[in-house]
């Protein structure tokens, strides 16, 4: 009989609601209590938030997508005109464009080879070789002095003197490439559609997932919840997280191949452009196609700045849509006619409002006012930070790292 109220009295133990454990409540009202803060907190720092994008503002019946680099050029400092260049490198390309986070450093990438390293700032010049191989990607890492290239069989690592630190035999035909900062994850798609995470910290491999989806034509990342976004032949757009063998949503987009994916900073809306010479905004949250779009041509690349800028090539030029997630698009925000190329690669630098367009034979960076985030965290991202704050920064990011276990659909169900 003792035996049994013992057990009767464990039955009711296992069966009591969470809500009635003190010390679960008093952790909940704790963790709501945070919150409230730093809501607040978040709502005085906006206040001092002065800085404001710079737009063009027109006169009358003036349109904006009308002018051209000459024309803002004789308008804006010797900073900005800086901004303006182009680079003829007609022997390794076509090149595809990428910048840092902070957006201090570029790096271009030869599909015949041809790497190199630029201080975006001063336009210096930090290191410049040939990998002997076919380039298809390449990224930055958790800091500026190592970055990834997907080569023609395996993955490369180098540093910022051009120095090959490893080769991931184990990564095969890598054909884009992904860096989640926060986890210090670097994701790779094959040839073969097989998506691998490779924690860069401890050099282990996370997860190697095989899509079954065959050779992927688009590849992005969700910055908001780190999630990885495949789009496929098929038309389709897959979501996946190292924790789940299965694609998380499957949304099908497009009736072809999707040809580029753009996630926002908040994670909220999603951009796909494909052959079937179509754009679509769709909500995240819903997945839900918000507006749609028929353009002459399919897009060959798209890009979106933290400003939510949207830069689409479409044939011989390249359109800048200004606000696309919150009303119909009419007219584009600004031009850019590239006749005679063609667009390989795009890429906004953050913080800057400057567009770099990746080509055939070189690179052009010309200025869209607007652009850039006026207002720079540098707690989280600072282009002109120090050699000790560099150390002291990476040591930071890697005690915060966040476990690839904690990279779901939704984040905030976590806390």
């Amino acid at each position: 009989m003792k035996d049994g109220g013992k057990d009767d009295k464990n039955k009711k133990v296992r069966s009591k609601s969470w809500m009635n454990s003190k010390i679960l409540k008093s952790k909940d009202e704790k963790r709501s209590e945070r919150i409230a803060e730093a809501l607040v907190d978040n709502a005085d720092v906006d206040i001092l938030k002065t800085e404001g994008g710079g737009y063009i503002e027109t006169e009358g019946m003036e349109k904006t997508y009308k002018l051209r680099q000459k024309d803002i050029a004789k308008a804006v400092d010797r900073n900005t005109k800086q901004k303006m260049y182009s680079l003829t490198l007609d022997q390794f390309g076509p090149y595809s464009v990428h910048f840092d986070r902070p957006g201090r450093h570029l790096l271009l990438a030869g599909e015949k080879g041809h790497l190199a390293m630029m201080d975006a700032l001063k336009q210096d010049l930090i290191c410049e070789f040939h990998a002997e191989d076919r380039v298809y990607d390449c990224t930055f890492l958790h800091d500026w002095d190592m970055f990834a290239a997907a080569q023609n069989k395996y993955l490369h690592i180098y540093d910022s003197q051009g120095t090959e630190l490893h080769c991931m035999r184990t990564i095969r035909k890598p054909r884009f490439l992904e860096f989640l900062p926060y986890h210090y994850l670097l994701v790779s798609i094959s040839d073969y559609g097989i998506i691998d995470y490779l924690d860069v910290s401890t050099g282990t491999s996370v997860a190697s997932l095989h899509t079954s989806f065959g050779c992927p034509t688009s590849f992005a990342q969700n910055p908001h919840n780190a999630i990885i976004f495949q789009g496929t032949a098929r038309g389709t757009v897959n979501m996946w997280s190292p924790n789940e063998k299965k694609a998380l949503v499957t949304l099908f987009c497009h009736h072809g191949a999707v040809r580029s994916i753009n996630v926002d900073l908040e994670g909220k809306y999603l951009v796909t452009a494909g052959m079937d010479r179509k754009v679509k905004i769709w909500d995240v949250r819903t997945y839900e196609p918000l507006y749609e779009y028929t353009v002459p041509v399919p897009v060959a690349h798209a890009a979106l700045s933290q400003t939510n800028l949207l830069a689409l090539g479409v044939g011989p030029s390249v359109m800048v849509w200004k606000e696309p997630f919150k009303s119909k698009i009419t007219e584009p925000y600004m031009k850019e006619n590239i006749n005679g190329h063609r667009l390989s690669g795009l890429a906004f630098r953050p913080f800057e409002d400057q567009l770099l367009l990746g080509l055939d034979d070189g690179i052009r960076s010309v200025v869209i006012p607007g652009a850039g985030e006026a207002n720079i965290d540098t707690f989280e991202l600072n282009p002109f930070e120090t050699k000790m704050q560099r150390r002291e920064r990476n040591v930071q990011k890697l005690l915060d790292k966040i476990r690839p276990e904690q990279i779901v659909l939704d984040p905030d169900s976590l806390f």
